[in-house]
């Protein structure tokens, strides 16, 4: 199994945040009983959410986002407010 995420904070054991390589183009997630499709595309992410074990199925959810959403001042948003880090 080719290894396509970085953890963002490895000196956490238990680490949930994770960074796609800039060279993988997609990866797996398993979140209990679905798998989550994460693809790198020329202009942001896709992501396509399939029941476990039946991956080669229809999504039952799809999202995307464009790399240009992604870049918003801390001021633009007054509801986005950044999480406190334990």
């Amino acid at each position: 199994m080719k290894h396509v995420l970085n953890s963002d904070r490895p000196e956490d054991v238990g680490c949930t945040d994770w960074t796609l390589h800039p060279d993988a183009t997609s990866c797996w997630v398993t979140v209990g009983n679905l798998s989550v499709y994460i693809i790198r595309t020329d202009e942001g992410v896709a992501v396509d959410i399939l029941p476990k074990g039946k991956e080669w199925c229809t999504a039952i959810g799809s999202t995307w986002a464009l790399d240009s959403e992604g870049i918003v001042e801390d001021d633009e948003e007054p509801w986005c407010t950044r999480p406190q880090i334990p």
